[in-house]
């Protein structure tokens, strides 16, 4: 055991050519916010399994692409979970893992109320293979920095959260990439955390119909910042039926003076074990003159007869 501890503690903390850290982008968190903070492995009712695709600008070419598999595990006090990613953007790409753990604290209540106050903690490990395809390069005309071969670097951090709920609020505060490494040789400006703050509540209008108001905003080191604002509605329908539907409008700056604004819409079912969503994004800012906008599609299927009642989690419906 203790070898084992030791090479992974070498692994995250002992290689100074380990370099990062381009992430994948996580917009599906509204419904899987598993992606965003590792507490929330501890929040879904029962062990459930997900999958992602998210196509950026499908006009252009070669457009951001992007694919996850997650799974979560929920249990009374531990649970874990784990996510799969693939992410093309161009001729730079990445395909990694994560693995999560989370604690789960009774703050009051029973434990079986879903009205119970809860806080969980969480805590995850990632490890990623950035790969860049100079091969297909357009001639630089001899700039030393670009080569001819797909140069494959791998990448290491970890994340930790927290997250607390009691019907019907929420709140989710995440740190992610915790460890400052190298973005790329031979560049040696350091990576940076992301901190992610998502909270919000459920409003019962009636029998069969639920409002929710929620927000999230993201920063980093380099002060780039994101706000997200969610309006959504839950429509209970008759049998094991749900349905969802979400508008948002998003707003993104970036260090470098840059803006970046959006609205979305997401439409989901959810029919016995199976849930399945689409949103789409249309950008309000210059690019908007070469792109309809982004298309994100999301699948879960909840297996298992394990139930966490008590926890409640905006992505349930």
């Amino acid at each position: 055991m203790r070898v084992f501890i030791r090479a992974i503690w070498i692994f995250l903390f002992g290689m100074p050519d380990i370099l990062a850290q381009p992430q994948f982008i996580r917009e599906p968190y509204l419904l899987f916010p598993l992606l965003i903070n590792p507490a929330l492995a501890g929040a879904a009712n029962g062990p459930s399994l997900a999958m992602t695709y998210r196509q950026q600008w499908p006009e252009f070419p070669e457009g951001p692409k992007t694919q996850t598999l997650a799974s979560q595990f929920p249990g009374r006090r531990l649970s874990f979970g784990g996510i799969l990613s693939r992410d093309q953007n161009g001729l730079t790409g990445h395909t990694g893992m994560e693995l999560a753990l989370a604690y789960r604290l009774l703050v009051s209540g029973n434990p079986e109320d879903p009205d119970a106050s809860n806080l969980l903690f969480g805590f995850s490990v990632e490890g990623w293979q950035r790969r860049v395809h100079e091969d297909r390069f357009t001639p630089s005309g001899g700039d030393p920095l670009v080569g001819t071969g797909n140069p494959a670097l791998l990448i290491a951090n970890v994340s930790t959260g927290l997250y607390f709920s009691n019907r019907p609020i929420f709140v989710s505060l995440s740190v992610r990439d915790l460890i400052p490494l190298k973005v790329w040789k031979p560049v040696s400006e350091p990576g940076g955390f992301q901190v992610h703050l998502f909270a919000g509540g459920r409003i019962f209008l009636s029998e069969g119909l639920q409002a929710e108001p929620s927000f999230r905003f993201r920063t980093n080191r380099l002060g780039d910042s994101r706000l997200d604002f969610h309006t959504s509605a839950r429509i209970l329908g008759t049998g094991k039926m749900a349905f969802l539907t979400t508008l948002a409008y998003h707003r993104e700056r970036l260090h470098f003076k840059a803006e970046n604004q959006a609205v979305s819409a997401l439409f989901g079912c959810r029919k016995d074990s199976w849930q399945l969503s689409y949103r789409y994004f249309y950008p309000l800012t210059g690019i908007q003159t070469y792109t309809w906008g982004t298309h994100e599609w999301l699948l879960i299927f909840r297996f298992g007869n394990s139930r966490n009642p008590g926890v409640f989690c905006p992505a349930e419906f």
